[in-house]
């Protein structure tokens, strides 16, 4: 027998029935693997296909959160330095007389804080008092009517507000401070010049009735008290003095100045009635 018959096999070979069997188990057991591991795959790759999905659609609804919780955050950062120095800057005004317009733009108490700082109380004055034109007084007079108490008032101040125009402040004011005294009985149950002092006890009990969300008009409320008070000759020289002035002591009346410090007095009150109607708001 030569070499090469030796190597090769014989044709009739033939394997074992056992071993047949279990070749033949161990292919399906290798089958059965195989469609486990493919559909698992197939699974994965689904899963991995609607995240990704699902990523797609959501990124940019977070990046916009993101960017609309970046932008409150700023917002209220800047309210919160505007309202502290609000505080700071009618803590100077009130003295002299003088409160912050609720429809001003934010910047001038920041601006009017930097004119104190760096120059003095008179400064402050001139800005506002070029800031408050006839113009502008107008028409923070003729939005007062938005409350419903000030609706009885709407021909008299009207007339006011033209001879403010017209630079007849002696006829302006007495009107003014009648206004004032007549909104604060009917509304505040009190005497607008009564005051013996911004912290007294029928300043206390005024400011229950005006501060119905303290959070946000509690500085305000504490500023028009003292420019009451002082307008009830408890104050300061230089602030309007309402006795004198109804009573016939004060023949001159009062100037630009007295005049618009009046308005500003009643375009708070105006704003604080609001803000008790709508309390909240």
């Amino acid at each position: 027998m030569s070499e090469d018959d030796q190597r090769s096999e014989p044709e009739d070979f033939a394997l074992p029935a056992e071993v047949l069997a279990a070749i033949a188990a161990a292919e399906e057991q290798l089958r059965q693997m195989h469609q486990t591991v493919t559909a698992s795959v197939a699974g994965i790759q689904g899963a991995f296909a609607a995240v990704g999905q699902i990523t797609s659609q959501v990124a940019p609804v977070i990046e916009q959160i993101s960017r609309v919780t970046s932008s409150w955050a700023r917002i209220l950062d800047g309210v919160r330095k505007w309202r502290e120095a609000n505080i700071e800057v009618l803590a100077f005004l009130a003295p002299r007389g003088w409160l912050l317009s609720p429809s001003a733009p934010a910047f001038l108490t920041f601006e009017l804080r930097t004119v104190y700082e760096s120059e003095d109380i008179d400064a402050v004055e001139s800005r506002l008092l070029e800031g408050l034109d006839a113009a502008t007084c107008e028409a923070i007079v003729e939005g007062l009517t938005e409350a419903s108490v000030f609706k009885a008032w709407d021909q008299t101040l009207h007339k006011a507000t033209q001879a403010h125009v017209r630079g007849d402040y002696e006829l302006a004011i007495p009107v003014w401070l009648i206004t004032i005294d007549g909104i604060c009985r009917s509304e505040l149950g009190t005497d607008a010049y009564s005051f013996q002092a911004p912290t007294g006890r029928r300043a206390r009990a005024a400011a229950q009735k005006l501060a119905q969300t303290p959070s946000i008009t509690e500085p305000e409320v504490t500023a028009l008290l003292q420019v009451l008070t002082g307008l009830g000759g408890k104050g300061q020289p230089l602030v309007l003095n309402r006795h004198e002035v109804l009573h016939g002591l004060r023949p001159t009346i009062g100037t630009v100045k007295d005049s618009i410090q009046c308005i500003l007095v009643l375009e708070v009150l105006h704003w604080l009635l609001l803000a008790a109607e709508k309390p909240g708001s």
